[in-house]
């Protein structure tokens, strides 16, 4: 991996509007095929900032709320809110004056402007690795302004759900799913029943999403269990 090359993973809404059976029953997930790199140890609390023009406020909280979900599952890696940039609210990439990203950012940009039901990116979390390429450095969250997210914390209705989106993009902060690990649970191993439903079920790692629903605010089963091996 050279220095400065950017990975990134995305949230995009799921296409399916009727029911998607899924047969089988999850399988155990071996740690190292999901998180082939990881923050370094000694390295692992680590300060995020929000970019200058991310909305204050409640939008601001889901996002501190996803963070704490993934916080509260051991002492071995840590986000916790730093401040606001100043003066940045555009995304920099890792070969940006090759440096990597200016700190852990949470970005408010237009991504892909979809807002419809079909494949629209929500979110992306793109990562700076180690001049080795065998552990993370930096991260950065995009979120898309052009969607129409919700900020509460009761249920979401038809929009996007915050809260649900960050919790799975700081899984990917933590690794998940980086440098030839599978990007998220498969669809057909028993871990992502039906997206059709608002099911406890279905892990917050799975690859897709629907608008209203609410399982992504706390990791699942698997995704701590994953966590946890990875982060022991």
């Amino acid at each position: 991996m050279r220095p400065g090359q950017a990975l990134r993973r995305d949230l995009i809404i799921g296409s399916v509007i009727g029911c998607l059976a899924v047969a089988g029953f999850a399988r155990a997930h071996n740690p190292t095929e999901i998180y082939h790199t990881l923050w370094r140890a000694g390295n692992r609390d680590q300060r995020y900032e929000f970019a200058r023009n991310f909305p204050v406020g409640a939008l601001r909280a889901r996002v501190e709320d996803a963070a704490r979900g993934w916080n509260h599952l051991g002492p071995t890696l840590h986000f916790e809110r730093g401040g606001t940039m100043r003066g940045r609210t555009i995304f920099q990439d890792c070969s940006s004056a090759g440096k990597g990203h200016a700190a852990n950012t949470i970005y408010w940009e237009q991504i892909d402007g979809q807002t419809a039901f079909s494949a629209s990116t929500w979110a992306q979390t793109t990562y700076c690795l180690s001049r080795s390429g065998r552990a993370i450095r930096s991260i950065a969250i995009r979120f898309d302004k052009q969607e129409k997210w919700y900020k509460g914390r009761h249920k979401p209705g038809s929009r996007l759900d915050m809260w649900s989106a960050a919790t799975h993009e700081w899984g990917h902060a933590s690794g998940f799913g980086l440098v030839g690990s599978p990007d998220h649970f498969a669809e057909v191993d028993g871990t992502c029943p039906s997206i059709a439903r608002d099911s406890p079920d279905r892990e917050t790692m799975c690859p897709s999403s629907r608008y209203g629903t609410v399982y992504e605010r706390s990791p699942g089963l698997h995704d701590r269990h994953t966590f946890a091996a990875a982060y022991r």
